[in-house]
């Protein structure tokens, strides 16, 4: 049986605030006729996750798939590091995307400089992609 490529862009070029002023961002997309017996990569563009000592859980189809890593900083300089932007990319089963809608969630993590009002490390998402195989 022959394979096809196909891939899915889930979040473009405007960014997506993850953080204290969401706490959890969920976004749709598709991905018909997938090869469910064929490995899945999801690119993620990061920043500002610069604070945070744990990692971000990524979720597809309510299931972790991956973690998204802080990137660490030398003391006092995290707001150099914080404006760049860092690919990252988890690699998945085909299985765990199903043949049509899928949701991707991403949750707010800590960090140990909590206070009252800045409870969660703030942190962008964009050109959020999935990239699939799919059956010809």
């Amino acid at each position: 049986m022959a394979l096809a490529s196909n891939f899915a862009l889930i979040v473009g070029d405007s960014p997506v605030t993850i953080g204290d002023g969401r706490l959890t961002w969920e976004k749709k997309f598709e991905t018909p006729g997938r090869a469910g017996n064929r490995n899945v990569i999801i690119m993620f563009n990061v920043r500002g996750l610069v604070v945070a000592t744990t990692s971000v859980e990524v979720k597809i189809n309510d299931k972790v798939v991956g973690k998204l890593a802080p990137y660490a900083c030398p003391d006092g300089q995290d707001w150099i590091f914080a404006k760049n932007w860092y690919t990252q990319t988890i690699a998945l089963d085909g299985a765990d995307l199903n043949d049509g809608t899928n949701e991707i969630q991403i949750n707010a993590v800590t960090y140990p400089k909590t206070t009252p009002t800045d409870v969660f490390d703030d942190f962008a998402v964009k050109d959020v992609s999935c990239f699939y195989h799919v059956n010809v």
